[in-house]
């Protein structure tokens, strides 16, 4: 029996494609069993509270990307995650959650990132058709990530 796992959705939704995250746990629900599914802003004390003790923690968040196109996504490990804070679409989050944890240690024992490249992040409901497209690749890669082996 796998340990606890968690896949956090960082985003607002009001935000265009700064909901994928939140998109994809949606895409989710009701599709995963013994997956802890939790949406964030992605502030770095709420990312601690909710991956300490997972053995594996999948965060999905969007990504300000320029030199790749709306829609594209990426995996990275927690080693890979950016430290400075203008990585993600918030101000401090993901990266500095991630070399807080380090110090702390409070990090799981595994995280993973899914990274999808958004380009509206204005005010506004909907996330824009080619972020869209990546909800269900990236739900399908949650779903493979958390699977028992």
């Amino acid at each position: 029996m796998p340990g606890r796992r968690v896949v956090i959705g960082v985003g607002n939704e009001f935000r265009r494609d700064d909901g994928a995250g939140p998109r994809v746990v949606a895409e989710l629900t009701d599709r995963l069993t013994g997956v802890d599914l939790r949406v964030t802003d992605g502030e770095p004390s709420r990312l601690l509270d909710l991956w300490t003790g997972a053995e594996l923690a999948v965060v999905i968040d969007a990504v300000h990307a320029p030199d790749r196109p709306p829609g594209a996504w990426f995996e990275l490990a927690a080693s890979d995650a950016p430290e400075e804070p203008s990585a993600g679409t918030h101000g401090v989050g993901l990266g500095t959650a991630v070399a807080l944890g380090r110090v702390l240690r409070r990090l799981p024992e595994r995280l993973v990132v899914l990274a999808v490249c958004g380009t509206e992040l204005g005010f506004g409901a909907g996330l824009t058709a080619p972020v869209e497209a990546a909800v269900r690749p990236v739900a399908a890669r949650v779903r493979e990530l958390v699977a028992p082996h």
